[in-house]
């Protein structure tokens, strides 16, 4: 399925996109990077950074994000969010239930999440999420939101470390995408998850969050921080959003950290 870039070409010439300010970067090392500084700068809330091409793209637990030029899409935004600090963690959740609504019109294949920040469409790794704050810059609470999805398979494919779970979202589309109309779409969804919990509306994400949970009952290897190896079925999130699995033993584990993935077979 082809990749059209049009309409983003005409959103980064405006520099408008769903109403947010739109910053393109043919390359860049990190959109995050640059958000965080551009937030520190005292950029507005919503200010959206996209990228053709990241040289350092990362995701959670510092793990290297592949962004060839032209098979994905990479931004970030800017958020102030009026939360309290100890709901600031439920951004990452709410932001992945955000960009699973914005794409399930698009695909023949449910979207799915894996705790904290996977997005899974027929088994397969299509994108990710990476928050990441500044408590303490000039303007008050500063967060990140950036959003990594791979759009089509790279012509090389993938590398051999992640070929076997890394997948696009063309192979799952029902028409050709049109990169700006993702972009449009992914603003607006999560512009609307996040006014919802900063209108206190958690209960509602979270049970949408729960419903399109792919862990849920199913067999789990977590990696703690502390390089524990812990094997057992996922429980689901708790109501603050944490996610809870049972070993083998039947001791229930709080996983607040580490690496966690589903088991095959």
């Amino acid at each position: 399925m082809s990749i059209k870039k049009q309409h983003l070409e005409e959103l980064c010439a405006a520099g408008r996109v769903a109403g947010h300010e739109l910053r393109y970067l043919p390359e860049t090392g990190s959109t995050n990077e640059v958000a965080l500084e551009q937030g520190r700068l005292g950029a507005a809330t919503g200010l959206v950074i996209v990228a053709g091409h990241q040289l350092a793209g990362r995701g959670r637990l510092d793990k290297k994000w592949l962004s060839s030029p032209g098979d994905g899409l990479y931004f970030s935004m800017v958020l102030r969010p009026r939360l309290d600090w100890q709901e600031m963690a439920r951004i990452t959740l709410a932001a992945g239930l955000g960009v699973a609504e914005a794409l399930s019109p698009l695909l023949c294949e449910p979207v799915l999440l894996k705790w904290p920040n996977d997005i899974i469409i027929a088994g397969k790794k299509c994108g990710g999420i990476l928050a990441e704050s500044d408590m303490s810059a000039p303007d008050g609470p500063l967060v990140v939101l950036g959003v990594g999805l791979n759009l089509r398979r790279p012509a090389a494919g993938y590398p051999p470390a992640i070929a076997n779970r890394a997948g696009a979202l063309a192979q799952y589309c029902r028409h050709p995408l049109e990169q700006g109309e993702v972009l449009e779409s992914l603003v607006v969804h999560l512009d609307l998850v996040l006014q919802e919990l900063e209108e206190q509306q958690w209960p509602a994400v979270r049970e949408r969050w729960r419903q399109r949970d792919i862990t849920m009952g199913r067999r789990l290897t977590w990696l703690t921080a502390k390089g524990v190896v812990v094997n057992g079925v996922s429980c689901g999130i708790d109501d603050n959003g944490l996610l809870f699995i049972r070993d083998d033993t039947g001791t229930l584990h709080e996983v607040l950290s580490g690496d966690v993935q589903l088991q095959v077979g």
